[in-house]
């Protein structure tokens, strides 16, 4: 569905458009992943930088991770490195950096972390990351405005109004009014102003008509996703809606899948799985999931073509990306791998789902 890009290039979901990166800000909610256990990461060490194993807690920090260890090479089948000829914390640093590349030659995908938070001193974990693919999911409501605009889509709309409650109540992904995609309209709207000079009369006034409308009616529709009963009404909606299109039928299937979803994982968030700067945490400039994956308004035109270029331009040099991931923790014996992405994976087929659906009804 994508064209292949260099390392920092990304897409847009559903066949829209190319784009790159650059990253300034943003902070990122933190998750401790479905069999990571409970409260979670005050601090995080990565295993290949010597100088951020600390000092203090010598004796406690060595057992834990020692412990972890054995576990680890119990799991994954390799024989520890003999580091009884290196000073604290050298040794952890190569012991760590020789279980990292035993790890790669077993499981190419998966990242080994040294990790300290309120319970573990210094403890190994590995961390599975689900592949976003450098993806934008941009999911525009100015093709549900128009629904709800037209009397013959009402029962469509409405059913539509209550997957995307689910996925901005319940999943938590940002409206596009206060996040970052709301910031680079307004971006927009200030250099077209700026340079007014650059436009044909009727272009300007049009232009600057599209984003003022992008926000006026993307707070009325963020009120009816809002509304509690927007959510409660999914499952009668969905069990009344009989429909009389190719279009509906899409629909349809969609709204399936999110109310499955849902029902599923009812308490399960998007945030839930993410943990700012655990992988490549030296990198300064990242990618961070509000800036991929939002509400948004346009759906086509001018501003659509505008906004990603906008966006191309404003992550052109981050060098990582935040994505969902699963920890599991050494801290005890593991009888197996334990990496669950299936909510992650499921969530992101329906994100792509809607969007294609949004951009063909």
């Amino acid at each position: 569905m994508h064209q292949s890009t260099s390392h920092n290039s990304v897409h847009v979901a559903s066949r829209q458009a190319e784009r790159r990166k650059r990253n300034k800000k943003r902070a990122v909610k933190t998750r401790s992943g479905s069999d990571a256990g409970n409260g979670f990461l005050n601090t995080t060490f990565y295993p290949l930088v010597a100088d951020r194993i600390h000092l203090k807690n010598r004796v406690q920090r060595q057992r834990d991770f020692y412990t972890s260890l054995c576990h680890l090479a119990r799991l994954y089948r390799f024989k520890p490195l003999d580091v009884s000829s290196y000073v604290y914390p050298h040794d952890i640093f190569m012991a760590c950096r020789h279980a990292a590349d035993q790890l790669k030659r077993v499981s190419p995908d998966l990242h080994l972390l040294i990790i300290e938070d309120d319970k573990h001193a210094a403890t190994l974990a590995t961390a599975k990351v689900y592949d976003t693919g450098r993806t934008l999911y941009y999911i525009p409501m100015q093709s549900v405005h128009e629904m709800l605009a037209s009397k013959r889509h009402r029962k469509a709309s409405a059913l539509l109004l209550s997957v995307l409650a689910y996925l901005y109540q319940l999943v938590g992904i940002e409206y596009y009014t206060h996040s970052y995609i709301g910031g680079c309209y307004e971006s927009l709207l200030e250099w077209i102003v700026t340079n007014d000079g650059d436009f044909e009369p009727s272009d300007f006034h049009r232009r600057i008509s599209n984003i003022m409308a992008s926000f006026y009616y993307g707070r009325k529709i963020k009120k009816q996703l809002a509304h509690p009963y927007t959510l409660q009404a999914f499952e009668s909606r969905l069990l009344a809606f009989k429909p009389t299109s190719p279009s509906e039928e899409q629909l349809l299937a969609v709204a399936v899948e999110a109310f499955d979803l849902y029902s599923d994982y009812p308490e399960r968030g998007v945030y839930d799985s993410f943990v700012h700067c655990l992988i490549d945490p030296g990198e300064e400039y990242r990618v961070t999931p509000d800036q991929y994956l939002s509400f948004t308004w346009a759906a086509a035109g001018w501003l659509l073509e505008d906004s990603i270029e906008y966006v191309n331009g404003d992550l052109q040099e981050t060098g990582a990306m935040d994505e969902p991931l699963a920890l599991q923790f050494f801290d005890r014996p593991q009888k197996k791998p334990l990496h669950d992405l299936c909510f992650e994976t499921k969530l992101f087929h329906l994100i792509e789902e809607i969007i294609d659906y949004l951009n063909t009804v």
